[in-house]
């Protein structure tokens, strides 16, 4: 998957870009990690609650320029691609999630794209 002005996850209605005010430090506070090549990655485990046993992983990476991103959510083995917001069973999942964006909205790490 190659980076892109913008991005959204498999069946969100929402589609987010990095926000113009984002800088690298503010990536490293957040808890992203750099990369060998010097991009940005994020990896978080997202349950419905603390309790569950299983979890998806939320994937973002954002471009050492800091204008692009990717994201994606998979399984636990990171290997598939799961779409949460039609998905059986993932309601609890996908307002985890979208509690993660508004937080990083919050925080000028993504903004939502609006047309």
């Amino acid at each position: 998957m190659a980076f892109q002005a913008t991005a959204q996850l498999k069946g969100s209605p929402r589609r987010y870009r990095v926000h113009p005010e984002c800088k690298a430090f503010t990536l490293r506070d957040y808890g992203f990690l750099v990369t060998k090549k010097g991009n940005f990655e994020y990896n978080q485990l997202v349950k419905a609650a603390i309790t569950d046993q299983k979890g998806v992983y939320l994937k973002m990476a954002v471009d050492q320029d800091v204008h692009k991103l990717q994201m994606t959510v998979t399984n636990q083995k990171g290997l598939v691609a799961l779409d949460v917001y039609h998905g059986k069973g993932m309601e609890g999942i996908a307002a985890q999630l979208d509690f993660i964006f508004k937080d990083m909205e919050e925080r000028h790490v993504l903004q939502e794209v609006t047309d």
